[in-house]
């Protein structure tokens, strides 16, 4: 006897799918984003120009707190098995 899956709908024409087949069928992109608001003047050769971020302050012109990490200590993370201590990191380096 078999089972159906509870999170098998039998509705499997959904618009996000159908879209998909489409865009891969046809190379149907053109609803992917709306484009209306770029100026021809931010397009250079067909490449979306983005707009200028403004610049990162220093820690000199920033002098509010930091956090500094001097160790990082790792329990049972990917192949390291128990507590691993990586760090006193180089002064230059935090």
């Amino acid at each position: 006897m078999a089972v159906k899956r509870k999170d098998k709908t039998d509705n499997h024409d959904t618009p996000a799918k159908n879209k998909r087949i489409r865009q891969e069928k046809v190379g149907d992109f053109s609803d992917d984003e709306d484009l209306s608001d770029i100026d021809d003047a931010d397009i250079f050769n067909g490449i979306r120009i983005p707009v200028e971020l403004p610049p990162i302050k220093s820690a000199e012109e920033n002098p509010g707190p930091r956090m500094v990490i001097t160790e990082i200590v790792a329990n049972n993370f990917k192949s390291y098995f128990g507590e691993v201590t990586i760090g006193k990191f180089h002064k230059v380096r935090t």
